[in-house]
């Protein structure tokens, strides 16, 4: 058995989303798609990308104040899963 697919999602303000696949139902060409994330204010969608959860993500940042940048090695396993709609909050 394969591992589940899911959507990785990081906006601008720092949010970061897994949400699986099948979350998302199939749509035809003329559709307007369905909503991953609500974006407050001007953050915008900076990554999506699917993942498996055998996988490891470098995630690198502008650690502002903190000198410079940041960086971390994080399995896809171990991010916490969401559903599809709406803002989550940590």
């Amino acid at each position: 058995m394969s591992d589940p697919l899911s959507l990785f999602v990081v906006t601008e303000d720092g949010l970061g989303k897994k949400v699986p696949l099948s979350q998302y139902p199939q749509k035809g060409r003329a559709t307007a798609g369905v909503i991953t994330t609500e974006l407050v204010g001007k953050d915008r969608v900076l990554l999506a990308m699917i993942v498996h959860e055998h996988d490891h993500l470098l995630l690198t940042w502008n650690g502002e104040g903190n000198g410079g940048e940041q960086v971390t090695a994080v399995k896809a396993s171990e991010l916490k899963m969401f559903m599809r709609r709406g803002r989550v909050y940590s």
